[in-house]
């Protein structure tokens, strides 16, 4: 299992063998956070979550700063 607090994610891999297919079953599954419900659960593919802020640039504008990214696809991320 693998929690990534800043985007209040935990995601699971569960994968099989099954040797006489020659074959592995994946199965991804994600809990994270929900507007209704508090959490929320899905299973599938792979997913991108992004968290952004406004900030003030250098001549004062504010404007749109990504503060997180984390892709499944990435596997871990940094850090």
């Amino acid at each position: 299992m693998c929690e990534i607090p800043q985007a209040q994610l935990t995601l699971r891999t569960r994968i099989r063998l099954m040797s006489a297919e020659r074959e592995l079953l994946v199965l991804e599954e994600r809990w994270e956070p929900s507007p209704d419900s508090g959490r929320q659960y899905g299973r599938g593919g792979s997913k991108a979550y992004r968290q952004w802020e406004f900030q003030h640039g250098a001549v004062g504008r504010r404007h749109k700063v990504e503060t997180l990214r984390f892709d499944t696809r990435d596997g871990l991320g940094e850090g």
